[in-house]
């Protein structure tokens, strides 16, 4: 069984933003036996950068890039050495990541021109969060003893949150070709368990993880 922690950078809500040209959603997919190393390993590396003083409530990718909060004080190269080490760290846990890159531009484009995936899917959040979904059934679908269930767990969204938990409980009938659906007894989506779940990335360790993948890409 997986674990999905999901998260995004270059949100832009119900608008375009000229300022936002492109959301990157990614998702960590921790398998259940290894995924309390990460959480230990994680918590031991947050509580080393709080040692040398860098209070962290929690990790930000937005905020290390900028020199922003509890990085104001430290110099850019540290922050790089920073995201380095983190990266390196990520690779040895053999995590598998699911990215979801959206041009928002071309996304409201397709809304507009009244297309049916662009009317379904409605904002650049939403069709994230599905093709997230949707790449998590394809990649386990096939593994044997329902090894791939996965439970999917996004960051607190609320503007979005019911539409995302209704369209992969219920998914549109486009989405099939994206993995091949054929219902021979089978429901849709039947490696994802429920359907979405959103926490706060204050609780969630791995949640600050995909956050700062999601602004890697």
């Amino acid at each position: 069984m997986y674990i999905g922690y999901v998260d995004e950078s270059g949100f832009v809500g119900r608008n375009r933003n000229p300022n936002q040209p492109v959301q990157a959603m990614a998702c960590i997919m921790a398998n259940t036996y290894t995924l309390h190393r990460t959480l230990d390993e994680f918590a031991y590396n947050l509580r080393i950068l709080r040692e040398n003083n860098i209070p962290l409530a929690e990790l930000k990718a937005e905020e290390i890039y900028r020199g922003r909060g509890a990085w104001q004080t430290v110099d850019g190269h540290i922050r790089h050495e920073i995201f380095t080490r983190y990266l390196n760290w990520l690779v040895g846990r053999r995590h598998f990541i699911i990215l979801s890159l959206i041009d928002n531009n071309k996304f409201f484009d397709l809304k507009a021109s009244r297309d049916e995936l662009g009317q379904a899917l409605e904002y650049p959040y939403i069709a994230g969060a599905m093709h997230i979904a949707l790449a998590a059934q394809r990649a386990n679908q096939c593994l044997p003893r329902n090894k791939g269930k996965t439970l999917l767990i996004f960051d607190e969204q609320p503007q979005f949150k019911q539409s995302v938990e209704t369209l992969i409980a219920q998914p549109p009938g486009f989405t099939d070709c994206y993995y091949g659906f054929r219902s021979r007894g089978r429901t849709k989506l039947n490696q994802i368990i429920d359907t979405a779940y959103f926490v706060t990335s204050d609780y969630s360790y791995v949640i600050q993880i995909a956050d700062v993948d999601s602004h890697q890409n």
